[in-house]
């Protein structure tokens, strides 16, 4: 489908097709496209998408992978396992949970969910 509306690839990863739909997104911010083309794919992920003021984490609809949450402060990292937050003297906060994403940026946290689980 991107193909067909003339977006070009350079490589075979599924990241560069995740960057085509939000950049394809009739949604004007990060904010509201990048939710919007969670809806748009499916299989198991873990992602973590950063722009310089904002990032988006989000589970698959299946929860195939793990993804933990953990606080450093007021900073939120995440991880895809509970282990590494330790390395980093991160406490753990919760799990994310299948089908759900979290923005996070100056503002705060907002969360949504593109599937149900």
């Amino acid at each position: 489908m991107l193909q067909q509306q003339g977006s070009i690839f350079q490589t075979t990863t599924d990241t560069e097709i995740i960057a085509h739909l939000i950049a394809r997104s009739s949604k004007k911010h990060f904010a509201e496209s990048a939710p919007d083309m969670l809806k748009r794919i499916d299989g198991s992920f873990a992602l973590i998408i950063m722009t310089e003021k904002q990032m988006l984490i989000a589970l698959d609809r299946h929860g195939l992978r793990p993804l933990s949450l953990g606080k450093i402060g007021e900073s939120i990292i995440a991880s895809s396992e509970t282990c590494a937050l330790n390395t980093v003297d991160a406490k753990f906060w919760r799990e994310v949970e299948p089908g759900e994403w979290l923005l996070i940026d100056e503002h705060g946290i907002q969360t949504g969910r593109f599937s149900k689980r």
